[in-house]
This record gives C-alpha cells, sequence and structure tokens, in this order.
C-alpha cells in the first residue's frame, strides 16, 4: 500500500424532489416574484372562475361601467401581504394582495365582509374573491373591496360549468351552428359557458337555457374546441345574495 490510498466518494442522501408549489414560494421568499413558474396553474379550474384577469380589469370595468359607478365581478390568484388592522370606527379591517398570472392588486375588506374574509385569508392561499370595483378617492385607479373570498377546496365542492375557449374572429355562423348541433346531441344538468377571446380582451358570456354533459367533451375536442368543466361561481353568488336579501349578479 502506498502513502495515499484511494478515497471513497461520499454517498450523498437521497431527498425527495420539492414539491413545485414549495419550490415556487421558496423563489418568491428570495428573489420577490416567480421567476420560473406561478403557483395558481396548480389550483385546476381557480383562474376560470374569473371574471377578468387581474391585467385586464382596468379595461373591463371602462367597458362595463357605464352609468353606474360600482360593479361586482370575481377575481381569482393567490394572497400575499396580508395586514389587519383597527378601524376608526371600532371594528377590523383587511389589506392584502391578489395575484394572479398577469399581476397583482390591492383588496379591501371590512364591516360584514371581514367577518367573512378574515377566517380564510392567508399567505399563500389560492383564493377566488368576490369583490366590488370603483374609482379610487383619486380617480387613477381603481379600488377593490372583497365581499366574500373562497378557498380553492370550497370551490372544488361546488357544480360544474362547461366553459368553451373561443377566438372571436373563427366565430362564423356555420362555426357556431356546428357547436349547437354538438351541445344539443349531449343534453344534461352542466351549465355552459363562453370564454371569447378577441383584440380588446376576453368575455365571459352565459349561454342561457343550454345544459350538457360530459360526454360532450370527446366530441368538441375533435372539433377542435378548448373545452373543460370549472366551478360554477354563480352558485355562490347566489346564495350570498339570498343570505343578504339580494345583491347585483356578478356581470358574466
Amino acid at each position: 500500500s502506498g502513502l495515499f490510498e484511494e478515497a471513497s466518494e461520499p454517498r450523498l442522501p437521497s431527498v425527495p424532489p420539492i414539491p413545485e408549489v414549495e419550490r415556487l414560494k421558496m423563489e418568491k421568499e428570495a428573489l420577490g416574484i416567480y421567476v420560473t413558474g406561478h403557483p395558481l396553474r396548480h389550483y385546476e379550474g381557480l383562474a376560470e372562475v374569473a371574471t377578468v384577469t387581474i391585467a385586464e380589469l382596468a379595461r373591463y370595468y371602462e367597458a362595463q361601467s357605464e352609468g353606474r359607478r360600482r360593479i361586482k365581478l370575481v377575481l381569482a390568484g393567490m394572497v400575499e401581504d396580508v395586514a389587519r388592522k383597527p378601524t376608526k370606527s371600532g371594528g377590523m379591517m383587511a389589506k392584502f394582495q391578489l395575484a394572479d398570472e398577469t399581476g397583482a392588486i390591492e383588496v379591501v375588506a371590512f364591516g360584514r365582509a371581514y367577518e367573512r374574509v378574515s377566517p380564510r385569508l392567508k399567505e399563500d392561499a389560492p383564493v377566488a374573491v368576490v369583490a366590488t370595483v370603483e374609482p379610487d378617492a383619486d380617480g387613477e385607479s381603481l379600488r377593490v373591496v372583497a365581499e366574500d373570498l373562497y378557498l380553492w377546496e370550497e370551490l372544488e365542492g361546488l357544480p360544474k360549468v362547461l366553459e368553451l375557449e373561443l377566438e372571436l374572429d373563427a366565430l362564423s355562423e356555420e362555426r357556431m351552428l356546428e357547436l349547437r348541433s354538438l351541445l344539443d346531441a349531449h343534453p344534461g344538468t352542466a351549465p355552459l359557458r363562453l370564454r371569447v377571446r378577441g383584440p380588446g380582451g376576453r368575455a365571459l358570456l352565459l349561454a342561457r337555457g343550454v345544459r350538457v354533459d360530459e360526454g360532450v367533451l370527446p366530441e368538441l375536442a375533435r372539433a377542435g374546441v378548448g373545452a373543460r368543466f370549472v366551478p360554477d361561481v354563480e352558485a355562490l353568488l347566489a346564495a350570498r345574495r339570498d343570505a343578504e336579501g339580494g345583491e347585483e349578479a356578478v356581470p358574466f
């Protein structure tokens, strides 16, 4: 044997991979932003319940607010930077950032809404927020006031609505007749909603009187139509209106 013996390489411990949602959280804590992805993608159906994305909110408000100062809608995203504090009237209020893949916006909650929202309001929680939107005091930005907040797990228990992804420039009369024929061949219990994208953004349209079953999905796929069943937020809104004596419906 020589002066130096060949050393064996140390055996590294087997470490399970970090779940992507946890890795993204660590990425955000270290860098202040998500770089390699967004956790919202891992909560199936959550983004689809939103009336608009955060990036589209200002344009959507401008289009919908003719003749009224305040509109109601649904936003979806991850909760960030939660802060609670007392109000001058002796109650409590909360402020937090709601972030989706397109941006982030401040949301406030107070009064009875604070009591409903506060138990669910936690950092990094995936949520849908029923909110009213109106111009802020400065008139230069929008103020988002939460009326209620639902965790992703709660949305999973909702009835489902079939949502079709359609491009505005592809909606010829012939195409619409083809779609109607496919849908009529699969009657069921799920409502139908159209998410139509065009140059000015996207719009959500509820197809009244049309209800389908899951058997239509393969037919729509063969026809090249993006379709999926997503939580029906209108069920939550109806429950909130009943609880508070009737409120304005979300403009789907």
